[in-house]
């Protein structure tokens, strides 16, 4: 863990979102499939696709840190990890599956127990926000970078 490079893993999921972004956006296009998980909130076909692409690379750049995705987790099993990914493969489904441009795609990287990376994009905005470190945080809006303080 000590040797994990934040900004690098960070920015090698920016590509990554982008891509998954537009998996929503097609998916929302052709019309989106909707079931619903045992607690009665609903989930889609481009919530679980979502899911794989982002858990991919995630994996692919941190193998041996375990991720916990809101579309996948067991909640029988507690989770006693210090170190792990958190994922919300689109925040705000109800959004998404009316065709408003609230939702978002989200992952953090939580290590011994505080937040290490975060990044939240917006596809229908095309904004997308990051963080790898206090006072390390930015937002691509449009294909420009930009520092947030």
């Amino acid at each position: 863990m000590n040797n994990l490079n934040l900004k690098d893993t960070s920015e090698k999921l920016l590509d990554t979102f982008i891509k998954a972004g537009n998996v929503a956006k097609e998916i929302s296009k052709k019309g989106v499939k909707v079931t619903y998980k045992a607690d009665k909130t609903p989930v889609t076909d481009a919530d679980i696709e979502v899911d794989k692409l982002l858990k991919a690379e995630i994996e692919n750049l941190t193998p041996n840190i375990p991720i916990i995705s809101e579309e996948t987790v067991n909640f029988n099993i507690e989770n006693k990890h210090r170190t792990f990914w958190l994922v919300d493969p689109i925040d705000g489904t109800r959004d998404f599956i009316n065709k408003r441009d609230e939702y978002t795609l989200n992952a953090g990287l939580i290590i011994d127990l505080k937040p290490a990376i975060g990044i939240v994009y917006a596809p229908e905005k095309d904004r997308l926000f990051f963080s790898y470190g206090k006072g390390l945080a930015f937002e691509i809006n449009n294909g420009k970078q930009v520092i947030l303080t």
